[in-house]
């Protein structure tokens, strides 16, 4: 038998966690203790960058602003309607290394806050400094 894998490792690291928290907490499952849970969090948002619970977005523009990407830069008026697929951002290959690869690791570290500024989801941003402010401030 060899070595496990990545992703076996952080499976039971991950295990490992939740139970000592949940056990800590007299096994009551709280939002509260998720806090105390880095790992799960980390691959909560690997889960929702590589299967993104809203795939399809869309919105008015409520004034007029420019939405980057990496090589062009586009002008929107007010009241135009735009339409985002949201696989696309998540699974960037330009931002995300191996993109179609579910890496339970992958927001741990230095990087962490550049690659978290690519995953928006929800009706917010869960992010400070999120890839889509001009882009949020500016739909209904």
């Amino acid at each position: 038998m060899g070595r496990p894998s990545r992703t076996q490792t952080a499976h039971k690291k991950l295990a490992q966690e939740i139970r000592s928290v949940i056990r800590s907490n007299g096994g009551k499952i709280t939002m509260s203790i998720m806090e105390r849970m880095p790992l799960m969090k980390l691959v909560v948002y690997e889960a929702l960058r590589i299967e993104p619970p809203v795939a399809s977005q869309y919105a008015k523009a409520k004034r007029d602003f420019v939405v980057e990407s990496h090589d062009a830069a586009f002008r929107i008026k007010e009241c135009e309607f735009l339409f985002g697929f949201q696989p696309f951002a998540t699974k960037d290959p330009r931002i995300f290394h191996r993109p179609e690869e579910f890496l339970p690791d992958r927001f741990v570290g230095e990087n962490r806050e550049k690659l978290l500024k690519h995953v928006v989801w929800s009706n917010g941003l869960e992010t400070k400094r999120s890839a889509m402010v001009v882009l949020d401030d500016g739909v209904e």
